[in-house]
């Protein structure tokens, strides 16, 4: 388990309440409440995802093709397209 360190939030008068509530009906910390909530949302909202052996073999490949010259950096590719103009489409009636 890593380090713990301190974190210092605000919470409106309702949700203390509620956290005191069911911190007592628990029996446990606020900490430990939070501590799980906020793990559950990050779980939730922030999956941490491994890549796939394609998408490494994807990435491998690309990096390759960069050093040899075989590709360009959006950068340099952004430059490149800045100097033609846009070509529009009719609209169709």
């Amino acid at each position: 388990m890593s380090k713990r360190r301190a974190l210092t939030i605000s919470l409106t008068g309702e949700m203390l309440d509620r956290l005191d509530r069911v911190r007592r009906l628990e029996r446990r910390t606020s900490s430990e409440i939070v501590r799980e909530a906020l793990g559950r949302y990050l779980t939730r909202s922030f999956p941490q995802q491994a890549p796939s052996p394609a998408e490494i073999g994807a990435l491998r490949r690309a990096r390759s093709e960069y050093r040899r010259g075989d590709s360009v950096s959006l950068d340099e590719l952004l430059r490149e397209l800045e100097g033609h103009p846009r070509v529009g489409r009719k609209k169709a009636v």
